[in-house]
């Protein structure tokens, strides 16, 4: 049995991406910070992905508990002041209804996925526009897809969030390839399912503070970004950042209709 104060350390905080690049300005303009107050003082901030001026998707995990819940949109600076920063409160959150809630912490990453609507819709421009639903059907995988966010990074003085956002290129692994890898470090790890995404990490991925990441696929010569997964997997049981183990998100184009339910938008 873990002591309290160390679970409560385990648990707290959505996650964020350990290592990775500096992200250009521009360069992932669907880019949601959200933050507010929490309780639990190890959560301050998650990440998602605009799909619709007054809609964000993201994790059920990294969203719920808020209270005054905040967006943030066009920044690479989570402490910019630049003239095209837009911070918009929201006005709610939908967590996904068979979500198990954080209090089930080993089956707390099945259908952790969340919409948050937005007060006003966001304004579009160069810094900031929307990300894409997968259409039915198609298989975006394979190599090339990327995955962005704030948070912890190796640094002299430790593991610390990041105020620049980071990026890292990465390629989705097999089911039965993540499976056994993840079961190789503990039976908790290995618990994936059809609804997940797997991605390798090469020592570079997401870690504490990135919940709701955005996994994404750029088409159209890399104007248009479709969110493929959202980045859920508790950092728990022997899974530390900066290792092999692929990251598993929250595949989008099994939850379709619940977004379209939700929200009223209609995916492609």
């Amino acid at each position: 049995m873990l002591p309290a104060a160390l679970l409560l350390l385990l648990l707290g905080g959505a996650r964020a991406l350990f290592g990775g690049r500096d992200a250009a300005p521009r360069q992932f303009p669907f880019q949601a910070l959200t933050h507010g107050f929490h309780p639990d003082l190890l959560r301050n901030f998650g990440t998602g992905a605009l799909i619709h001026p007054e809609w964000v998707l993201t994790t059920a995990e990294s969203v719920a508990g808020f209270v005054a819940l905040n967006v943030t949109l066009g920044v690479v600076e989570r402490d910019s002041d630049e003239a095209w920063r837009q911070d918009i409160p929201a006005v709610s959150v939908h967590l996904h209804p068979e979500w198990p809630g954080r209090q089930h912490w080993k089956r707390m990453h099945l259908n952790d996925v969340a919409l948050v609507r937005l007060s006003r819709p966001a304004r579009l421009d160069d810094k900031v526009q929307v990300a894409h639903l997968p259409k039915r059907g198609q298989w975006y995988g394979g190599r090339g897809l990327s995955v962005s966010g704030w948070g912890r990074h190796q640094t002299s003085y430790g593991l610390r969030d990041q105020n620049h956002l980071k990026w890292e290129e990465t390629s989705s692994v097999g089911f039965l390839s993540c499976f056994w890898k993840r079961f190789s470090v503990s039976e908790h790890t290995g618990w994936v399912h059809a609804e997940h995404i797997c991605a390798d990490t090469k020592g570079q991925g997401p870690c504490d503070n990135d919940g709701g990441a955005p996994l994404v696929r750029f088409t159209e010569a890399g104007t248009k970004a479709v969110v493929l997964g959202l980045f859920t997997t508790p950092t728990i049981y022997g899974e530390y950042c900066g290792t092999d183990i692929p990251s598993v998100y929250t595949r989008v184009s099994a939850h379709l209709d619940w977004i379209r339910e939700a929200s009223g938008l209609t995916p492609q």
